[in-house]
């Protein structure tokens, strides 16, 4: 450090300040003291927004105290820390505001469910509830038992925004829904959404085109509708409605006691602008906020988040949208969270270790995709170094590793794909070649599920262990064990070449060990290594769909163990074929599309 850089350190740590908030502080105090602390947030922003608070400073909240409402970084803030002071417990940072249950709310028995009346605010916009830590969902059309698993069916796409439905799966409700939210559910991905222009018996348009959708008819394939305004709807357990004031639920068993909470803020911390830096959260709990615990909007570096905790949040725990570097997210527990777990955009140098990531994408309707449903994702990251995480129970995948240069060490991912088919415990996208040289190593991945009830077997596309998509090059998957998987343990599909798949034990994979999917011409699928693996109660070592002629270079295939497995399986057309039928099809040999040790 020269002696200028050291100067102006010294200066800066000199004039740091603490700032304290308590619950039983007061706003009109200075905030530097034990004995003078803030009580708001709302005292907190407006010092932030004045420039009272400055680099160095810290932000310190009292052990176990609540504080509701969003914190708000209008400006490019930099060595700034968020803390818990005075004890060990997080204080809480809360996107949610509790009703008094005895004042504001009224019991109802109507067997067999419950209502509970509650007179708010009419100016709160209310968007979520949550009675007794338990998510309640808002009225809708029509009922499902499972919320993840009954839809109306649909017929019929006429183009992306009109949708027609089987005869007797979307009956006119009680009322005109024109306005009210519609979730799509396609085959392969998470809801879209949109809303109601006109909806008629059978027949609903949308205000907002979804796209292309991949649609089938069929149990858990289809579409829902759901408007908070309309008291005719709340009619099953777990339902809400709130309109010009007031608040209805229904609950499917009696309570002696009811805590209720209603969400009205979006961030726990929102950092908005560019140029955000060097700022720290350590030790606080963000809970119930409409999106995300922590979100970075613009770009962000040096950003520590450590020994936190969030819950409950509905779209992520955390979120940096872009032009992310040097970040650190360790030692956090994220629990119960709509949406995603951790996302991080475009960026580099992060690292991600020591997390408990779990029940991620369950609630219906939150999700979009599958990134959005991922416990979590690095959607264009370089050198990111991501271990000793446990990350269970996820609506999609476990962990997304899209970008160059990242390791992804020795980390616990299990039971993910509960809610989707497509997607794996660990997914890499190619991008076109615009991701490669990433290392896979040291895990241990079991039970991928791949179907909308979270059973096994429907195996549309599979939900592998480890899931190379197109264009993943130079990839080193090795050393991990990988069971309990629908079809196959590691796939490799369309463009992926020179990747090394070697040393990992693969158990209980219902088809394969390693699966390659050809399905362009050229070829590109070429110069790929599977070596020294054990494949234990997989019905084939290797399993090869060409879907085109001419295939051939896949892999070198050599030094593995199977068990009770043919080598290597071919399939044309859905169907098994020999070696010798390969060589008759597309003119090459077996040794050629797999050199063999």
């Amino acid at each position: 450090m020269n002696s200028i850089a050291a100067l102006i350190f010294c200066l800066a740590v000199v004039g740091a300040a603490d700032f304290h908030l308590a619950t039983v502080g007061n706003d009109v105090n200075d905030g530097l003291t034990l004995n003078s602390p803030w009580q708001t947030l709302v005292r907190l922003n407006a010092a932030l927004s004045a420039g009272l608070i400055r680099s160095g400073d810290r932000v310190l909240f009292r052990s176990g105290d609540s504080f509701a409402g969003q914190i708000a970084l209008g400006r490019g803030f930099a060595n700034l820390t968020f803390a818990t002071y005075a004890g060990p417990r997080p204080a809480r940072i809360l996107g949610s505001i509790e009703i008094n249950a005895l004042q504001q709310c009224e019991r109802v028995a109507t067997p067999p469910f419950e209502t509970w009346r509650c007179l708010l605010d009419s100016a709160l916009n209310v968007s979520q509830v949550f009675v007794n830590g338990r998510p309640l969902f808002p009225a809708r059309h029509p009922n499902s038992v499972d919320r993840r698993t009954t839809f109306a069916i649909v017929q019929q796409l006429p183009s992306a925004s009109e949708f027609v439905f089987a005869k007797q799966a979307l009956p006119e409700p009680c009322t005109n829904l024109s306005g009210a939210n519609f979730h799509a559910r396609p085959v392969e991905w998470a809801f879209k959404h949109g809303r109601i222009a006109d909806y008629r018996p059978g027949y609903v348009r949308l205000f907002d085109a979804l796209g292309e959708l991949k649609v089938e008819k069929g149990p858990g394939f289809g579409f829902y509708v759901d408007d908070m305004r309309q008291r005719c709807l709340l009619d099953a357990p777990d339902e809400f409605v709130f309109f010009d004031g007031k608040l209805e639920f229904l609950l499917g068993e009696p309570l002696s006691s009811c805590s209720v909470h209603v969400t009205l803020f979006d961030n726990g911390l929102l950092a908005s602008a560019s140029g955000t830096s060097n700022v720290t959260v350590r030790n606080l709990r963000f809970e119930n906020q409409v999106a995300d615990g922590i979100s970075f909007l613009a770009d962000a570096k040096q950003i520590t988040i450590e020994s936190c905790e969030f819950y409950r949040q509905g779209g992520a725990a955390v979120t940096f949208r872009r032009d992310a570097s040097n970040l650190m997210f360790a030692n956090n527990t994220v629990e119960s969270v709509g949406s995603r777990g951790v996302y991080i955009g475009k960026g580099s140098d992060v690292t991600v270790a020591n997390n408990t990531i779990r029940n991620v994408g369950w609630y219906a309707g939150y999700g979009q995709d599958a990134a959005t449903m991922a416990g979590l994702t690095l959607g264009g990251t370089d050198r990111a170094l991501v271990y000793n995480n446990t990350i269970l129970n996820t609506g999609g995948n476990g962990i997304i590793a899209n970008g160059r240069f990242n390791r992804i060490v020795n980390n616990h991912v299990g039971h993910a794909m509960m809610y989707l088919s497509d997607g794996g415990l660990v997914y890499m996208s190619g991008s076109n070649g615009d991701y490669y040289n990433n290392t896979v190593s040291g895990n241990l991945l079991h039970d991928s599920h791949g179907s909308l009830a979270g059973g096994r077997g429907t195996g549309t596309p599979g939900c592998p262990g480890v899931y190379l998509d197109r264009g993943c090059s130079g990839n080193a998957i090795a050393n991990n064990s990988v069971s309990n998987v629908p079809l196959d343990g590691i796939k490799l599909s369309t463009e992926t070449s020179n990747n090394v798949v070697s040393y990992n034990v693969i158990s209980n994979a219902s088809r394969s060990g390693v699966a390659f999917t050809q399905d362009t011409v050229p070829v590109t699928i070429v110069g790929n290594v599977v070596a020294n693996n054990v494949f234990f109660n997989t019905t084939n070592a290797v399993y090869v769909t060409p879907k085109v002629a001419n295939s051939f270079g896949y892999a070198r295939f050599f030094n593995n163990t199977f068990s009770g497995a043919q080598t290597i399986t071919f399939l044309q057309g859905g169907s098994r074929i020999s070696s010798a039928q390969w060589s008759a099809l597309y003119g090459y040999r077996e040794d050629d599309a797999f050199s063999l040790g």
